[in-house]
């Protein structure tokens, strides 16, 4: 991986580790009822498309366990087929990744991005 995506490693670390060390009481009330989970009260932002909910528990999970958890999203094919030999199969038409190193790239990009609420990746 390059510079910038090893950044991007970088800065979701950090971000883990300032929410962790993060009192219950600068939570939102929220997070603080569902046990500090603080995605719950995304759902209730104005989003256009149910796709722009994150799915994400606000750095809560190491990024290495959202990229497994994508990749195995990627793969799939629906419940009554199997999965497919790679999770990069189809992201050519998708993501125009023709390659599997710009695939991940994407991935990286999707799975960081997806613990900030709507209102912040629309700034990014």
């Amino acid at each position: 991986m390059d510079r910038l995506c090893e950044s991007v490693r970088e800065t979701f670390e950090s971000c883990c580790e300032l929410r962790a060390k993060l009192p219950a009481s600068k939570l939102p009330a929220s997070a603080v009822e569902d046990g500090g989970d603080a995605s719950a009260e995304r759902v209730d932002e104005q989003v256009e498309w149910g796709h722009q909910v994150s799915a994400a528990d606000d750095f809560n999970t190491s990024l290495p366990l959202l990229l497994e958890s994508r990749k195995s999203v990627l793969s799939s094919r629906g419940p009554d087929a199997p999965a497919a030999e790679s999770w990069g199969e189809s992201l050519n038409v998708v993501w125009n990744a023709s390659a599997l190193n710009v695939a991940e790239r994407q991935l990286l990009s999707f799975a960081a991005l997806d613990a900030m609420g709507v209102k912040e990746r629309m700034q990014v």
